[in-house]
């Protein structure tokens, strides 16, 4: 069932500051991996956003998650996909983001989009939310307030506003 089938990938470059997490992650699931693309070679690297003189590889699909936790390393955050990107108008980046401060948060995509000619697209699996990235948490953008003003969460059970 092709569905089911791993992309034409022959390298997985897996980066955080834990490598050893990462390797058990990759040791826990090697027998998905190998059943679907036995030829597939996972790697484990230390990444520092502010010194990359040591990843030397490009790379065409960039993944990355949760990677805006602290806004100063914003522009060492950009630089980095900047280098990583193998060639920046055919590449894909794909960026699963938890809002934390979102005045903060929305720099990061307007200096990707600046540095990069990156355009962004919002994706909400699972929520009514349609908001771009310059709207969300934007006390200018009424969407964004509307949206934040009229929808209710549930928090452990219990209905919240």
């Amino acid at each position: 069932d092709e569905s089911n089938s791993f992309p034409a990938v022959r390298r997985l470059l897996l980066t955080d500051s834990a490598t050893s997490l990462l390797q058990t992650n990759i040791n826990r699931n090697q027998h998905i991996v190998s059943s679907n693309n036995a030829s597939l070679k996972i790697d484990t690297q230390v990444l520092e956003w502010s010194s990359m003189n040591h990843i030397k590889d490009r790379f065409s699909i960039i993944l990355g998650s949760d990677l805006l936790y602290n806004p100063s390393c914003i522009p060492d955050l950009v630089r980095t996909i900047q280098q990583c990107l193998d060639d920046q108008s055919s590449s894909t980046i794909v960026m699963s983001v938890r809002w934390r401060k979102p005045e903060l948060e929305r720099s990061f995509f307007q200096q990707a989009e600046e540095k990069m000619g990156v355009s962004w697209n919002c994706v909400y699996p699972t929520s009514s939310c349609f908001l771009s990235w310059q709207e969300f948490g934007n006390p200018d953008s009424e969407s964004s307030n509307r949206y934040f003003s009229q929808t209710t969460i549930a928090v452990g059970g219990t209905q919240l506003k």
